[in-house]
Formats: structure tokens, C-alpha cells, sequence
């Protein structure tokens, strides 16, 4: 008798990815190792003190500045993959009446691996979006979830390719 019998298995999943706590403290001591790193480059070098203050603060607030852009631009996004695969993406926005909804398909550009999944999304429209999934984005659950989802669509999409269904244009 089978392990899973009378078990319907699903790739339907719902969820609502935050942006990562991680990645956004990962990107932040990025920064200020990098500013270190100028800091010390100037010391050891022979250059004036001023110079090396100048510099530092030019750093600092371009570190700063981009660091601040990101945070501004993470929303929390609601990812839905139904049975056959299609996948909806939803933009939450702070203001609840709007929202961005998009028909989005896998690319082969995406990364799934088991502590992260870079998922590279396109639309018809031609609009690209990187979804950076991170443990701490999800519950544990629906991490799970959405990798045996995103994998079984990107298995189902690489065979789709390779066995294509038009079939005059190759070799064979």
C-alpha cells in the first residue's frame, strides 16, 4: 500500500512574502564594512585628513542614501500559484484600496535553493520582478511549500522546453 494513499497532493499555494529583516541587515553591514574600509584605506595611506573626512562622508551618505531607496522600495507581496501551475502576483501597498496585480510566469533566470529562492517573475507585458524569498520572509510551512511548488514549476517548464510542443523546428 502506497505511503501517501488517499492523500491529494497540491501545488496550490497562497502566500505573503515580507521583505527580509536578514537581507536588509545583511545589505547594511555591507555598507558599513565597506565604509571601514575606506576609512582604513585612508589611514594607511598618505593622504591629508581632510581628503580622507571628505571621502568618508561622501560614502557614508551615498551608503546611506541607497540603503534608504531600498527600504522605501520593499513591500510585502502576496504570491498565488493555483493547481496547474499560474501564478498571480499582488503588490500590497500601504494604502489598501490599491494594489498591484500582475499574471506572472516562472523564469529560468530564478535560483531555488533550499535556504534561499531567488524567483524571477515575467509578466505578458513584458515587466520583470525578482522576488527574494528568505526563511525569515515566510513561515516555515508555507517556505516549504512554495519550493516544492516553485520547483515542480520549473521542472514542468525546463521538460515543456526541452520537449517542446513544436517540434518541426529541431533535428529531429
Amino acid at each position: 500500500m502506497p505511503l501517501f494513499f488517499g492523500t491529494d497532493m497540491s501545488i496550490a499555494v497562497s502566500a505573503t512574502i515580507q521583505p527580509s529583516r536578514m537581507l536588509a541587515s545583511m545589505l547594511a553591514s555591507m555598507f558599513v564594512l565597506a565604509n571601514f574600509a575606506i576609512v582604513y584605506a585612508g589611514l594607511c595611506t598618505q593622504v591629508d585628513k581632510i581628503t580622507i573626512l571628505v571621502i568618508v562622508l561622501l560614502s557614508g551618505l551615498l551608503s546611506l542614501t541607497i540603503f534608504l531607496r531600498y527600504c522605501r522600495r520593499q513591500h510585502s507581496v502576496q504570491l498565488d500559484i493555483s493547481d496547474s501551475g499560474d501564478m498571480i502576483v499582488r503588490v500590497l501597498r500601504a494604502n489598501p484600496s490599491y494594489f498591484d496585480s500582475l499574471n506572472v510566469k516562472l523564469s529560468e533566470r530564478s535560483t531555488l535553493w533550499q535556504q534561499l529562492m531567488l524567483v524571477s517573475l515575467y509578466s505578458d507585458n513584458g515587466q520583470n520582478i525578482t522576488l527574494p524569498i528568505l526563511r525569515d520572509s515566510v513561515d516555515v510551512d508555507t517556505y516549504r511549500k512554495l519550493s516544492v511548488a516553485l520547483n515542480w514549476i520549473a521542472m514542468h517548464t525546463s521538460s515543456r522546453t526541452i520537449f517542446g510542443a513544436d517540434s518541426s523546428s529541431g533535428n529531429f
